[in-house]
Parts: C-alpha cells; sequence; structure tokens
C-alpha cells in the first residue's frame, strides 16, 4: 500500500512512537472538539439534543475502538449506550432506503432490494459485499 502512497511512508515509519501517537491524538481530539461546538450551536439553535452518533467506519477496521473512544470522550457519551458503528454501505442503504425508496422502487413491485458494494476496502478476497433491504 506504501507504493500508492508514498506521502505515507513518513508517517507509518512514526507509527511506534509514543510522543507521535499523542500528537495524533491531539490533533483528533482538536478536530472532533471544533465539530462538536458546531453540532452544540446547531443543537441550541433548533432546540435538538444529540440522543446517538453513528459513525462510519471501513469494514473490519483496527482503529474501531480508537475512532469509539475519541468521539465518546470529546462528544461525553457512553460508547456502550450512545454509539453506533455502522458501515459506509449500511449508512447508504439506510439513507436510501429511509429518504429514496420511490426511486428505488418507483411502482411498489418488488419487497426486497439487493446492493452489490464493489468498494475498495470492503472487498472480501474479490468478492463484493452484498446488502438485502426487505420492505415490510
Amino acid at each position: 500500500m506504501l507504493e500508492q502512497y508514498p506521502a505515507a511512508r513518513h508517517l507509518m515509519e512514526r507509527k511506534d512512537e509514543p510522543e507521535f501517537g499523542l500528537q495524533l491524538r491531539k490533533g483528533m481530539t482538536a478536530m472532533l472538539s471544533a465539530l462538536r461546538n458546531a453540532v452544540d450551536a446547531v443543537c441550541r439553535k433548533h432546540g435538538l439534543r444529540i440522543a446517538k452518533i453513528g459513525l462510519t467506519i471501513p469494514e473490519r477496521s483496527p482503529e474501531i475502538k480508537v475512532y469509539c473512544d475519541l468521539v465518546g470522550e470529546v462528544f461525553e457519551v457512553e460508547r456502550a449506550h450512545q454509539i453506533s458503528l455502522l458501515t459506509e454501505t449500511e449508512t447508504l442503504l439506510r439513507y436510501l432506503c429511509e429518504r429514496h425508496t420511490h426511486k428505488l422502487d418507483p411502482h411498489g413491485q418488488h419487497n426486497a432490494i439487493l446492493f452489490f458494494d464493489f468498494g475498495g476496502h470492503r472487498m472480501v478476497k474479490g468478492r463484493p459485499r452484498l446488502r438485502f433491504w426487505l420492505k415490510s
């Protein structure tokens, strides 16, 4: 993979340095804190409250715990109860089925929709990921 992204080589060489890890965490915390400030402003303006946080993640990502811990820390939520993990495919599927079902099955003739996901990091041994949505 480093052949495709030579700029990452320098970062990968430093991945085991504790100080470098702390710098990365500090940067991620700062970024998420800025996001939280923006979210809090929108919530105040519209009288909203965040009940649950959804994170889209690459499938089988080894960094899942890191992502959840950072988001939980910055947004002050408990991971087990308030953070849901969704793959990018599941997120797209939910969005399409909740907002655009009429476009997916305009005549209402089918009771299932099949999604093929050929995304790069979601491939498992060269096979596409498959997702089904069944109408109730």
